[in-house]
């Protein structure tokens, strides 16, 4: 299968401190077509630096991916995260699959995509 420049597709991370809210804010970007398809990855095991002190928490890592602007998932995150200041990391993607991109593009259209 071909490949093809994804240079509007992108996958966000956001860490979440735990289930709940990993879930709440995957259905949420669901509901508002923020993103197309959301990974929950669990039991990540976090290291940070915070006000001064070494810290270490078990999060959950959310893998959103979207073709929507950044600025657009960002504005969702900041308004829905209980952190004070999530990570909210956008990873551009140089090449991807041609019938993912069709879908991931095609804002759940089926129809727009032959399996």
């Amino acid at each position: 299968m071909k490949t093809v420049e994804a240079t509007q597709a992108r996958i966000i991370i956001c860490t979440c401190p735990n289930a709940q809210v990993a879930e709440q804010l995957s259905k949420g970007l669901m509901a508002e077509h923020l993103a197309m398809y959301v990974n929950i990855v669990p039991n990540l095991q976090s290291h940070y630096r915070w006000q001064g002190k070494i810290e270490q928490a078990q999060e959950y890592l959310l893998l959103i991916k979207t073709v929507r602007a950044f600025s657009d998932v960002e504005v969702f995150l900041l308004a829905n995260h209980p952190y004070g200041c999530p990570e909210i990391l956008s990873l551009g993607i140089e090449q991807v699959n041609q019938g993912y991109m069709a879908w991931l593009s095609s804002g759940g259209n089926a129809d727009a995509v032959s399996r």
